[in-house]
């Protein structure tokens, strides 16, 4: 079904560096981007924009949207993170991404998975250039991105700062914000975008990996692609006592 096929990703942020490998060596799919539509329509991670949607509905509004480019490509791929407290341990931080991938063609949906512990995720706030400058290699900036953020005092606008690429540009940006921030503070986070933090784009890699074996494996009752674990049952029982626990019972899967 897929074998040396054309596919469209719509990223603006270099996704296609560890999704388009598994795809070409798995189906020999020849993989091509585009920038349009702007994905940060669809939501930021910094706030500005909110996500329109749950996570899966929105990164079929970015599949959809793609539809519009004429880029002769039949399959339509399109991904989307999310980072949320751990269920159990919220003090922990997850992140889940998803790769959709469309076949216009079969009309099938095939959806890729990833959910890790997502380490390191900072935010402090700093009332000066050499306090930020101070916290830089805690980041560790500049192989991962920053972003700080304001609260104007005279507005109440959201102040951002994105795509600081040395010590001396946050130093600047700092010192930009200053003047207009409420109470004199800067918020400095980590930038979540694929392109600036490389733990994401591993874990972005590890959902292309899954989408290929859901890609692969086929229904054992009418052969179509995309038969994958659809929920999560909980209900194992207890060892001692035979009472329903909340550990896994089974995955049921679906075509």
């Amino acid at each position: 079904v897929f074998q040396h096929r054309k596919a469209l990703l719509v990223t603006r942020h270099g996704k296609e560096q560890v999704i388009g490998p598994p795809l070409r060596e798995a189906f020999g799919i020849e993989l091509v981007t585009t920038d349009q539509p702007d994905t940060d329509l669809f939501g930021t991670f910094s706030g500005e924009v909110e996500r329109p949607g749950d996570q899966l509905a929105t990164v079929r509004l970015k599949v959809e949207a793609a539809c519009s480019a004429h880029t002769g490509a039949d399959l339509l791929l399109a991904s989307e993170g999310a980072f949320f407290p751990h269920p159990d341990s919220p003090f922990l931080m997850m992140n889940r991404e998803l790769i959709l991938l469309k076949d216009q063609v079969h009309q099938l949906e095939c959806i890729g998975r990833s959910v890790n512990l997502a380490p390191g995720i900072m935010r402090v706030t700093v009332h000066s250039a050499a306090d930020a400058l101070a916290q830089l290699p805690a980041f560790r900036f500049p192989a991962f991105g920053i972003i700080l953020r304001a609260t104007d005092r005279h507005t109440g606008r959201l102040l951002l700062r994105k795509d600081c690429p040395s010590f001396a540009a946050v130093e600047a940006a700092v010192n930009e914000l200053l003047p207009f921030a409420a109470d004199g503070k800067v918020e400095m986070e980590h930038d979540l975008r694929a392109h600036r933090n490389s733990d994401r784009m591993g874990f972005i890699a590890d959902a292309a990996a899954h989408l290929v074996r859901v890609m692969q494996r086929c229904c054992p009752a009418c052969g179509v692609p995309g038969f994958d674990v659809t929920d999560i049952l909980p209900g194992l029982p207890c060892n001692w006592c035979g009472s329903p626990t909340r550990l896994v019972l089974a995955y049921p899967y679906t075509c």
